[in-house]
């Protein structure tokens, strides 16, 4: 927050913000505020939409795969976790807005989507009929490949022309 308010007074970001940890040494820790300043502001944000309505914390999270995975030095964990709870980004060639869809009628495994699931107006919102049928279809392959133990390979015809897909366990 300090180093927040720097940037107002000073007109740009510190790199460096410093916790003098006291004590008989006098230890100071150093910190690059670019490595922490995301994380400020999604919590600064959280706390003030706390304070506006009646959030009860700590706010329930999770790991949601994005681009930056590759590089982030907590991608190990999030994957532990995704392979623990079955997580539906773990499906290859799910899109996270499709994940978005089926989360909001109740499917977030992998399992889960391998079953048949009936949409109450026949479409989810943002899955079309064809690509339901094609992400259903990864994920049997996948669940299949893994009570296995073996890969599994299969086609899936993505919209109309034949390619094969293998059974992958995606970055995790």
């Amino acid at each position: 927050m300090y180093s927040d308010l720097l940037q107002e007074y000073q007109g740009q970001l510190p790199v460096g913000m410093h916790l003098a940890l006291g004590g008989a040494k006098g230890e100071v820790v150093s910190f690059r505020v670019a490595d922490y300043a995301a994380y400020y502001r999604q919590v600064a944000r959280e706390f003030e939409t706390g304070l506006n309505n009646t959030a009860v914390y700590p706010l329930a999270t999770k790991p949601e795969p994005v681009e930056h995975c590759g590089v982030c030095r907590w991608s190990e964990k999030c994957c532990a976790q995704w392979r623990a709870e079955d997580d539906l980004s773990l499906v290859a060639g799910l899109a996270s807005r499709q994940r978005s869809a089926l989360h909001s009628i109740g499917v977030s495994t992998r399992s889960k989507l391998a079953e048949p699931i009936q949409a109450s107006s026949g479409r989810l919102e943002g899955i079309g009929r064809e690509a339901l049928q094609r992400i259903q279809a990864q994920a049997s392959i996948q669940v299949r490949g893994e009570h296995a133990g073996a890969v599994i390979s299969e086609r899936i015809d993505p919209l109309g022309t034949a390619r094969e897909i293998l059974f992958q366990t995606g970055d995790c």
